[in-house]
């Protein structure tokens, strides 16, 4: 096509990306019970890159154990075993040419401790239609905790040489309900 631009190089800031063709944030739940990257994982999101996507984001990484959406959520922390791991993933992602970007999470109030093991927090009263489970309203200290959890996050997702990364605030996980009386 004339005016087709799509497989064409964009810049964003200083990164160069190979088209405009970019995979949105799926979780897809196959991360190992610790939240470790998995060989699924790898071998997932390397096909996405394989097949000429320029950007791949990697989707629903919780930035702590109690932010965690499902059972076999990614978690981003600064442990040797998961910086090992996200490196793998961002290599893997590169290795094709693609651009590599991590969503980062906390579920909130709509959290389940079932799947989590850990209590549900959220900025005020509410009970997840979905779970049943009344939320514990966050002391201004625990947020400033879970504040701290985003920024270490950030820093472990630059340490695993992620290109980008995104904060997940919408479909009323914990910063949305910030927002939103959800």
């Amino acid at each position: 096509m004339k005016y087709n631009l799509t497989f064409k190089p964009i810049k964003v800031g200083n990164q160069k990306i190979k088209n405009k063709v970019v995979s949105s944030a799926i979780s897809i739940n196959k991360a190992n019970k610790d939240g470790s990257i998995s060989e699924n994982i790898l071998s997932y999101y390397g096909n996405l890159a394989k097949n000429n996507i320029g950007l791949v984001v990697v989707g629903g990484a919780s930035v702590s154990k109690e932010g965690k959406v499902t059972q076999n959520e990614i978690h981003i922390e600064n442990s040797n075993k998961h910086l090992i791991g996200l490196t793998k993933l961002s290599k893997e992602i590169k290795k094709y040419g693609a651009k590599s970007s991590i969503q980062i999470c906390h579920v909130g109030a709509q959290g389940n401790p079932k799947l989590s093991g850990e209590r549900i927090v959220g900025p005020s009263k509410y009970i997840s239609p979905d779970i049943g489970v009344e939320c514990d309203v966050l002391k201004v200290e625990e947020i400033k905790e879970i504040e701290d959890k985003y920024l270490n996050a950030i820093e472990v997702a630059e340490q695993a040489n992620f290109d980008f990364f995104e904060i997940h605030m919408a479909h009323g996980y914990l910063l949305h309900e910030f927002l939103s009386p959800f």
